[in-house]
């Protein structure tokens, strides 16, 4: 898959290639250690500007399309954390966690994810809607939660089925 995603006004790219540099890499991991935090209910570590420096430094004209997964991966190591903390709960408590997780993603966590993944939305150029649809983060970070917190507990909340729940 070629991508046709291209940057605007962002310095320190690498036009040849669609796969990171040493100091792209050292970014990306920076800005990993500092997002993942959220997950865990602590806050950006560091200033959303300044993380959002670090994204531009990681961004290559075009965009590679191993930066799509990379930020995939990246969510599935924060909802691993958020789905963590359903281990050791009841099935009769594992609705009211599962909605506590989403009330804490959904206003908390979510919105500083965005936020910090903002460039990808002011400093690109999409050559169609689409393409513009499918790097949206908040997109990206809402399927994650449903993929990787949400279905990994179906079977629990399949099984705590109560008779009285039961609607005919």
């Amino acid at each position: 898959m070629q991508s046709s995603i291209y940057l605007n006004n962002v310095s320190n790219v690498n036009s040849n290639s669609g796969l990171f540099t040493s100091s792209q890499e050292d970014a990306w991991q920076t800005l990993c250690v500092r997002v993942l935090p959220l997950f865990n209910g602590e806050g950006p570590q560091g200033a959303i500007e300044d993380l959002n420096e670090l994204l531009r430094r990681c961004l290559t004209d075009p965009i590679s399309p191993q930066f799509y997964h990379d930020i995939e991966a990246l969510l599935r190591d924060g909802m691993f954390t958020l789905n963590s903390k359903m281990f050791g709960v009841t099935d009769e408590k594992l609705l009211d966690r599962l909605v506590e997780q989403w009330s804490f993603f959904f206003t908390y966590a979510l919105p500083y994810f965005e936020a910090v993944f903002l460039p990808l939305r002011t400093d690109i150029i999409y050559r169609s809607a689409d393409e513009a649809e499918a790097w949206n983060v908040r997109n990206m970070a809402l399927r994650s939660f449903r993929d990787n917190v949400i279905l990994l507990q179906t079977k629990r909340l399949e099984g705590n089925k109560h008779p009285s729940s039961v609607f005919f």
